[in-house]
């Protein structure tokens, strides 16, 4: 994924070919999609992405692709309407030997009057990379537009646009003026999509502005598809540097968007996201997302519980703010499966105080009955079959973000455990098709086929696969040149990288003082060229300590690795990222495969 914006370095190996435009694979979907949302009132189910079919019986909506929309190359959107006058909330339960599973649901009401607006000081990040090219920058450019114009009167704002470098419109936050919005109007009519997508140094520029006074909002709004290779580092970079009273939301535009991306720059960012595709009319759009910004409906939510045996685990940790039109959904996982009370407390704008309490019940009576077998147990579920993997992926994804810095063998256990446990794909899971039917070459060798996908609609074949440039920016461009940024940039973009967090550390050859206590399964002599080879690694001066790792070894390479918290005693941030990446580009001994446990020493300087 990236076309231009990619950084993997592996990226030949893990990236199917793309077919051209108007080319088909020939392979199809089915879609099925049960709605249950726990009210009475489902209605307005549309999709804006795909023809369907829908059917209710009772509170329960049933969806399906229509025979003449099965290509897969977007994805499949799907609205519909449970709000109603007042914010409401509901409860739904599961029960099996895992556990009791509970889902709880706060729904904001369609139109929400707030009495109070918090100024913003509102920076637009915009992407106008290769992959933007045509529609999806057109309806960038539209969206944009009727961003600036929709702004409140006491608002702030300015336009950053990224791609191989990154410029603004100003330096400092524009008052919103007639002037100042005809400003940036003609400043976006200007921009070109083109270059490779560098977000990290996009995201950067904006983390290094100051914090907002104390009676303001910085809004960071971004706009893109999110097509990078290098998710977790602007993740990481994100959770590490966001300011308080900063949010961050972000706006995909296409057909085939990089979801994760954007779903989790705005968990962490505590904002929220959203995606139109490239052929939406972008009024209702814009109108909803500002709606959604200017009206956090309930701030500061705390969740407590109330009852009898052990507490629930619920995620996520730290609710974020309820914003107009879009739900708050809580799940939980009591392990007893004890019956007890959710209690909600939140601040309603205008300061009022806002208090729920919700029944949850896990019995085992008037529910849903539904036997499947695993491959350790049969499980028997009793009340809504798809909350207990919905809990499961919030744990999966709250253990994961715990990770954008670097990977541990306890968290990637958690994660794998969990996703075994749950039936989950997960990035240590999969789920594999298995054929009876094998088949070889007359010789008896194997033979590697490449399947092609499709290219997803709206994205510009030219505009991320153009040959004269596919040669410079093969493995993706990282280094970031301000040659025409007027804002504040950090002169040392890679201490970032490496975890220093903005400025580099005096570094330290490791000649001396590494030494490799153990390595098992490598014999004598390949410990001794492991030791050779870390001789380059550099790290800041003054740190020591042991360290653990566990790698993963596959077709000759370290396919993953791991530090053991709980066994290593080198806290420093910057020394185990520059391990890591060391670790990573390590080439095992030949034929070996599996895994390999391997501890360091590191001494005190001399």
């Amino acid at each position: 994924r990236g076309g231009q914006g990619g950084v993997n370095t592996d990226a030949d190996r893990i990236n199917p070919p793309v077919l051209p435009p108007a080319t088909r694979s020939g392979q199809e979907i089915a879609v099925s999609v049960e709605i249950d949302a726990g009210v009475a009132i489902v209605g307005d189910v549309s999709s804006t992405s795909h023809q369907i079919t829908t059917d209710r019986s009772g509170n329960i909506v049933r969806v399906q692709l229509a025979n003449s929309d099965t290509i897969p190359n977007k994805d499949l959107i799907l609205r519909y309407r449970v709000a109603g006058e007042n914010t409401q909330a509901t409860v739904l339960t599961q029960s099996d030997q895992r556990g009791g599973h509970f889902a709880a649901y706060l729904i904001p009401a369609l139109n929400y009057k707030t009495n109070q607006i918090v100024p913003k000081d509102v920076v637009f990040l915009l992407d106008t990379s290769g992959s933007q090219q045509g529609e999806p920058l057109a309806k960038s450019k539209e969206l944009m537009r009727r961003f600036i114009q929709g702004l409140n009167p006491s608002d702030t704002f300015t336009i950053i646009d990224f791609a191989n470098t990154a410029q603004a419109l100003s330096t400092t936050p524009l008052a919103n003026t007639a002037q100042n919005r005809q400003t940036a109007i003609n400043y976006i009519d200007k921009l070109q999509a083109n270059g490779g997508t560098e977000l990290l140094n996009g995201i950067q520029t904006v983390m290094n502005f100051p914090a907002a006074a104390a009676v303001r909002l910085r809004s960071i709004v971004l706009i893109t598809d999110g097509y990078i290779g290098n998710e977790k580092e602007v993740l990481a970079l994100v959770q590490r540097s966001l300011k308080p009273g900063n949010r961050l939301y972000s706006f995909g535009v296409g057909g085939s968007v990089n979801r994760f991306l954007l779903n989790r720059l705005a968990q962490v960012g505590r904002g929220t996201s959203q995606v139109i595709r490239q052929d939406e009319p972008p009024a209702e759009a814009a109108e909803k997302f500002f709606r959604q910004i200017n009206n956090p409906v309930l701030t500061d939510i705390q969740i407590s519980w109330e009852g009898m045996g052990e507490k629930p685990e619920i995620y996520p940790i730290a609710p974020p703010d309820l914003f107009a039109s879009q739900p708050l959904v809580l799940f939980g996982r009591k392990g007893d499966r004890t019956p007890g009370q959710l209690r909600i407390r939140g601040t309603q704008a205008g300061g009022k105080v806002y208090e729920q309490v919700l029944a949850v019940n896990f019995a085992r009576s008037g529910g849903r009955q539904r036997e499947s077998t695993s491959v350790s147990a049969t499980v028997t579920d009793f009340g809504n079959p798809a909350v207990a993997q919905l809990w499961g992926r919030s744990r999966i994804q709250d253990l994961m973000n715990q990770m954008f810095g670097g990977e541990t063998k306890s968290l990637v256990e958690s994660v794998t455990d969990t996703a075994l446990t749950y039936r989950l794909l997960s990035e240590y899971t999969a789920f594999v098709a298995v054929s009876e039917e094998v088949r070889v070459e007359p010789d008896g060798s194997r033979r590697r086929v490449q399947v092609p996908v499709e290219l997803p609609q709206g994205v510009s074949y030219e505009g991320i696969f153009e040959p004269e440039r596919a040669e410079s920016t093969r493995g993706g461009a990282r280094n970031f040149t301000p040659t025409s940024s007027p804002l504040p940039v950090s002169p040392a973009p890679a201490a970032v990288r490496r975890g220093y967090g903005g400025e580099l550390q005096p570094q330290q050859s490791l000649a001396s003082r590494l030494q490799v206590v153990s390595a098992e399964g490598l014999d004598a002599g390949a410990i001794a060229a492991l030791t050779q080879y870390l001789q380059s690694v550099t790290l800041p001066a003054g740190v020591s300590g042991e360290t653990v790792w566990e790698l993963w070894v596959e077709d000759g390479r370290v396919a993953r690795s791991a530090i053991d918290t709980q066994t290593s005693t080198l806290q420093t941030t910057a020394a185990v990222e520059s391990l890591k990446k060391a670790l990573n580009s390590w080439q095992p001994p030949a034929g070996f495969k599996g895994t390999l446990r391997l501890k360091l020493r590191i001494n005190l300087d001399r």
